[in-house]
């Protein structure tokens, strides 16, 4: 389907240009001034697909850049902080080189980062349940449910509005960690959510540079028989959150997000006049879902389309995506939609146009990855009647009337 668009702008510069000092007179071009026509095609490439792939394992929720908390029902996950076991011993002073026994713990403080947050829902809390020193990123929701409890609560804390505050701070006293001295001193907390409507907030991790902090508040001696409050601090030894496991992909399904994330290739293979040749205005490449997307409550998941280096495989190098500066760029997809995900490739397509040596090939991935147990199936290329298509809008080379 072909567009033609006429440059009311442009011709009437052209035109002006040609009548010399007669400004009064119709336009009258001599025969140095030819006409332009510029045509906008618009066509859906069913076949541009030419190859797809699927991986997994990219990115784990131990090493992700946020911790998702949300809740309830089949969209619930639960935030882990195990933090470096404490010492039976303190340094006094700053530059002390003696340390000093710990005689008492008076109490302790959590202090978590906070980034996003469902928007409009009031009364979010985090609770705070004891579980057992020996979990690990293997921990599954299942293993660690019964220890969501009321016998292992700790104490809970109000979520602040986003415009606010980005941490919130709670104490609680030395009794509600009853097993720390039989536990050699190490303490892991489970964070849930508790909310009114569906909801999530995601915690900032260590590896964004941002993870929670457990402070420890004792008395030792200053001499003997006077003692004096110091505070020990401790950062997280594993901050990592677990979610209700989402069904695998069937046959002819491709996958991406989830944590570990998943990530699915495309080999393009897009017509040489319009890579070369044209100018692209605008590629879109559409994604009917195969089952309704998953995605934390109130949150929802972003696929972004990045170019490769090079095509190698599942280890191919990725290059930066325009979506990874841009916010809210890319398809967005939130829980439970089942209507076609669009995701823009223009600037990836092109680049193709002055950098011959680029792999045609892109692949998606969930942004933030493996933040989110959030996933988006989509049919492959194996479905001939639901497979993923690419929508081109382009302009050809302009054509000179008479030349």
């Amino acid at each position: 389907m072909a567009r033609r668009f006429g440059w009311h702008s442009l011709l009437l510069l052209l035109m002006a240009g040609c009548t010399g000092e007669t400004v009064t007179a119709p336009g009258a071009c001599p025969a140095y001034c030819v006409g332009i026509t510029v045509e906008a095609t618009d066509t859906v490439l069913s076949t541009a697909i030419a190859a797809d792939s699927m991986f997994m394992g990219y990115v784990p929720s131990h090493t992700a850049t946020r911790l998702m908390v949300s809740g309830a029902g089949a969209g619930e996950s639960r935030a882990i902080l195990r933090f470096y076991p404490f010492s039976d011993t303190i340094l006094l002073n700053l530059g002390d080189t003696a340390r000093r026994a710990v005689l008492q713990t008076d109490s302790f403080r959590v202090e978590i980062e906070l980034g996003r947050r469902t928007a409009g829902v009031s009364g979010l809390r985090l609770a705070l349940y004891r579980l057992p020193p020996t979990v690990d990123s293997l921990t599954t929701f299942e293993t660690l449910d019964p220890f969501f409890d009321d016998s292992t609560f700790i104490t809970d804390v109000a979520v602040p509005p986003a415009d606010s505050s980005d941490s919130v701070k709670v104490t609680f006293p030395a009794t509600a960690l009853p097993t720390f001295s039989a536990d050699s001193q190490k303490v892991a907390i489970g964070v849930a959510l508790r909310a009114s409507a569906p909801a999530f907030v995601a915690l900032r991790s260590s590896e964004a540079g941002a993870g929670a902090f457990l402070s420890r508040f004792v008395k030792v001696d200053s001499v003997t028989g006077t003692p004096v409050s110091r505070v020990a601090a401790s950062p997280p030894l594993l901050d990592t959150y677990v979610f209700q496991p989402v069904a695998p992909p069937g046959p002819g399904i491709l996958t991406v997000g989830g944590a570990p994330s998943a990530r699915t290739f495309f080999h393009l293979d897009v017509p040489r006049r319009i890579v070369d040749s044209s100018n692209v205005v605008r590629a879109t490449l559409f994604l009917i879902p195969a089952a309704p997307v998953v995605a934390p409550p109130g949150d929802t998941l972003r696929i972004v389309a990045h170019p490769l280096a090079a095509d190698i495989g599942a280890k191919s190098p990725v290059l930066p995506a325009t979506a990874d500066t841009a916010r809210g760029s890319g398809g967005l997809a939130p829980p439970g939609m089942s209507d076609t995900v669009k995701v823009d490739l223009t600037d990836i397509i092109r680049a193709w146009r002055t950098d011959t040596t680029q792999a045609h090939t892109v692949v998606l991935r969930a942004s933030p990855e493996g933040g989110s147990f959030g996933v988006l199936q989509f049919w492959s290329t194996a479905d001939p009647t639901r497979r993923p298509t690419l929508d081109i809008t382009y302009v050809p080379p302009i054509s000179y009337q008479g030349r």
